[in-house]
């Protein structure tokens, strides 16, 4: 099986049981479990330095571009360093909520609180963004978006998802203020758990619906490009706009807009326009556009009638849709994703996006 098939495979006989899985206070990594337990210093050394042979250099926070599908299994999910609050697998000493009971996932670090809000619905998980007035994408929320996707994967009670957004719409695409305050160090974190969240999504191997209840922007739309069906509301609007910011594409979202969009990405890149109605059906942004009061409505409705077919044989055809765009991210990231996180990284950069921000505050003004 190639890495990118394994990254939508999840066979019942690798899932853990609550009472097989070992407790939190180990090391989840396999691999770190053992190392240096037990052995002075000197020997502790002589251990671990074969394993960190040839990996001057290499980026070892996090999954890394590109490091979902070299390591051939699905994303594993990272722990939350705020707060006490972990993502990942959960054990009989932390139970998940009762159905129906949102789970806040919250951080209280820098920015205020990232928070997605998860409810179960007759078998269909329903995520919200509920992150301030937009939903703007910074580090906690990507975070958080990465850790439950990773426990998706192996919930077997989970039939379908839905993700949309809360207030006042789908998510304005990646916080650029944070950026430009942050600078390098803080892009260099984001980028590439933003390109994590984007493959995690797109690799979920049930039915999954965005229900996008108003702006799609950026990376708020490629979040919705990376799910199976997009049900957007008449009043919506959705559009990859980040050349006309100023900002390149990781490889994980130009191959999602590619799935989504065929024919049409280069317009959808390229132009970067806002589509809304037809012209977001035309371009396949959007498979389908509702009243704004129903969107969430019709996209359980599909997200119940996809879960209603036999699961094995979707998660079949969509490995089988989607296993050549995950190869493709899975070679390309490391190759062209270093110098992506470069560009967003630069003093030149910091001062486009500053010059954009300033444009959209006068534009406000002057509208006001």
């Amino acid at each position: 099986m190639s890495p990118a098939e394994a990254a939508l495979s999840f066979p019942a006989e690798a899932r853990l049981h609550d009472d097989d899985r070992p407790s939190r206070t180990l090391d989840r990594h396999p691999r770190r479990r053992d190392h240096g337990r037990g052995l002075d210093e000197e020997a502790r050394r002589a251990r671990v330095r074969p394993l960190l042979a040839g990996r001057s250099g290499t980026r070892r926070r996090g999954h890394g571009f590109g490091a979902l599908h070299r390591r051939g299994h699905r994303p594993r999910a990272r722990r939350y360093r705020h707060r006490g609050q972990r993502g990942g697998r959960r054990c009989a000493l932390h139970p998940s909520p009762p159905a129906r009971h949102p789970i806040r996932l919250t951080s209280t670090a820098g920015y205020g609180a990232g928070v997605i809000e998860v409810e179960d619905d007759e078998g269909v998980r329903v995520i919200r963004l509920a992150h301030g007035k937009v939903n703007a994408l910074d580090l906690e929320l990507t975070e958080a978006l990465v850790d439950h996707f990773g426990q998706l994967g192996e919930a077997s009670d989970v039939r379908a998802v839905v993700l949309t957004g809360s207030a006042r719409g789908f998510s304005a695409g990646v916080d650029l203020r944070r950026i430009v305050d942050g600078g390098a160090a803080y892009v260099e974190q984001f980028l590439p758990t933003l390109a994590d969240a984007f493959v995690s999504l797109f690799s979920l191997p049930m039915p999954v619906v965005a229900a996008v209840n108003g702006y799609a922007i950026a990376g708020g739309c490629i979040l919705a490009a990376a799910c199976d069906h997009r049900v957007l509301a008449r009043g919506g609007r959705i559009g990859a706009s980040e050349l006309q910011v100023g900002v390149p594409f990781p490889v994980a979202a130009l191959e999602v807009l590619t799935h989504a969009c065929g024919r049409h990405t280069e317009e959808v890149v390229f132009g970067g326009a806002l589509f809304s109605g037809d012209d977001a059906v035309r371009v396949g942004l959007a498979h389908e556009v509702v009243d704004d009061g129903v969107v969430l409505r019709r996209a359980l409705e599909v997200a119940r009638s996809r879960a209603a077919m036999r699961s094995e044989v979707y998660r079949m055809a969509k490995r089988q849709m989607r296993g050549p765009a995950l190869g493709r991210i899975e070679q390309n990231q490391p190759l062209l994703d270093p110098a992506t996180v470069e560009v967003w990284a630069s003093a030149t950069t910091a001062a486009v996006i500053r010059s954009h921000l300033e444009r959209v505050a006068a534009r406000s003004e002057a509208s006001a």
